[in-house]
């Protein structure tokens, strides 16, 4: 299978949080930074991406910078989006988005729009593949995806784990795309199928 990637197109796609129950993050839960891509392009203040993790869950983020913490009580990964001009603290920045386990991301890990470097300059990858059909609108937040461009990748606007219907809309499309792809008629499992 190819490599998945995650679109995000404004802070307010995954912002910190909760509100009432419900949590205003996303929370990925099956990203392989051995070839998932987080592709932040259509956010013009997104430049930079730290070396490594933040040494403290209170540390301050860079202005224009992509920041994480380990929450290893959570058993969660959680990155940091910092998209003003001026610096912010964990968990009070613009945008936040949680992994399920200890991700170790790098600079080629993310997509950004202007020069990306990494603490001391290291270039980080041209723009991802952008093609493909757009697929439907989504519910609660889940821009819909685009379909596969032909190389194996599979481009995802922003899941939220908040509300439960939205993993399941996610797990249909994909069950939809195969299907589509194949041309032989798939069964979904009932997970795939239950509504929540």
């Amino acid at each position: 299978q190819g490599p998945t990637i995650f679109n995000y197109a404004a802070p307010t796609d995954s912002r910190p949080g909760f509100t009432g129950s419900l949590a205003n993050f996303d929370t990925v839960v099956d990203f392989d930074p051995k070839v998932d891509k987080l592709d932040f392009s259509a956010m013009s203040g997104i430049t930079r991406v730290a070396q490594g993790p933040l040494a403290s869950p209170t540390a301050t983020i860079d202005p224009h910078s992509i920041a994480w913490s380990f929450d290893r009580a959570g058993d969660q990964t959680i990155l940091y989006v910092n998209a003003s001009g001026q610096a912010e603290h964990a968990g009070t920045t613009d945008m936040e988005v949680h992994f399920t386990g200890e991700v170790n991301f790098k600079a080629s890990d993310f997509t950004l729009s202007g020069a990306q470097n990494a603490g001391g300059g290291n270039s980080g990858p041209g723009n991802s593949n952008h093609s493909g059909s757009p697929g439907g609108p989504g519910n609660a937040g889940d821009q819909g995806n685009s379909g596969d461009s032909g190389n194996g990748s599979s481009v995802y606007g922003p899941i939220s784990a908040s509300a439960a219907g939205n993993l399941l809309l996610l797990a249909n499309d994909l069950a939809a795309s195969f299907a589509a792809a194949t041309s032989t008629p798939q069964t979904p499992s009932p997970l795939l199928t239950q509504n929540h």
